[in-house]
């Protein structure tokens, strides 16, 4: 089994982006996983996606991981399963995280049987675009008045306070489950709705030190992604690679794709005839 879980943007199992957000008409409402619950489906994997009550992308880290814990009790996946895997993509990496290592120091655990934790587009060392976003939101700039015309504040997102840089997430000395991460990043010229919020991050990396890694995926800075053993880096945008509806037929989206099929080809031992079903 593979449980999934997804990052910001996001209520319960679906896409949320508020109704007056650029292209909430568009995705909003659609399963955050489709494309890599299909894949997995289709290579003989059971799904599951946590948390699934709709809190239109408020909840926090501690509350999402609260609310998987609650129905990860409920279906048992240990007892039904030989073994298990936690795949979270960005805020949903760091949900993971949480959520296997409360389990295994717990006198109960209810995942025992998870092989490993695998990330995509997770802000491990927070991103200076949370950094921004508090610093903009009360402010009286254009910045500041497109987050709160949008409702993107930490008084609404409360799990954007928990996304800056001065934040740490490192897996407890005391759980012994790997961590395998996927990062990538999105060229500074490329077209895409996330360009400005790209360069925002890279001048605030490079006037800090300018010779720093300043890639990003207009999200999360390139070199905040990478914990426990790096799977790959693509080339890809911060949704692009959950591959969202809009990206699925998208290279970057592929190259996701390609590498989490060969990492469970060769962590679970899947036949080339399994995995191209």
């Amino acid at each position: 089994m593979i449980i999934l879980i997804p990052g910001a943007g996001s209520s319960g199992a679906d896409i949320f982006l508020p109704p007056n957000m650029p292209m909430s008409g568009i995705i909003s409402g659609e399963p955050y996983f489709k494309t890599f619950g299909e894949d997995f489906e289709s290579m003989g994997f059971d799904t599951f996606v946590c948390p699934k009550n709709h809190h239109e992308d408020q909840a926090s880290i501690e509350e999402r991981m609260k609310m998987c814990q609650v129905e990860i009790a409920k279906i048992n996946p240990c007892v039904t399963h030989e073994s298990a895997f936690v795949l979270g993509h960005s805020l949903g990496g760091i949900v993971a995280m949480d959520l296997v290592t409360a389990d295994q120091l717990n006198s109960k655990p209810q995942l025992s049987c998870v092989k490993a934790i695998v990330t995509i587009s997770t802000p491990f060392k927070g991103t200076e675009l949370g950094d921004f976003v508090l610093e903009q939101e009360n402010a009286d700039t254009v910045y500041g008045r497109t987050l709160r015309f949008f409702h993107y504040t930490s008084q609404n997102n409360r799990y954007l306070a928990e996304t800056t840089t001065n934040h740490r997430y490192v897996l407890s000395d005391s759980v012994h489950v790997p961590i395998y991460s996927i990062a990538n990043n999105m060229s500074p010229d490329r077209l895409d709705f996330l360009a400005p919020t790209q360069k925002i991050i890279a001048d605030r990396i490079s006037s800090k030190d300018t010779n720093a890694d300043t890639r990003n995926d207009g999200i999360v800075p390139t070199r905040s992604m990478i914990a426990g053993q790096l799977i790959g880096i693509v080339n890809a945008t911060h949704f692009e690679s959950a591959c969202l509806s809009i990206y699925a037929g998208s290279s970057g989206c592929a190259d996701v794709r390609a590498l989490l099929k060969g990492f469970f080809k060769k962590t679970v031992g899947l036949s080339d005839q399994l995995e191209e079903r």
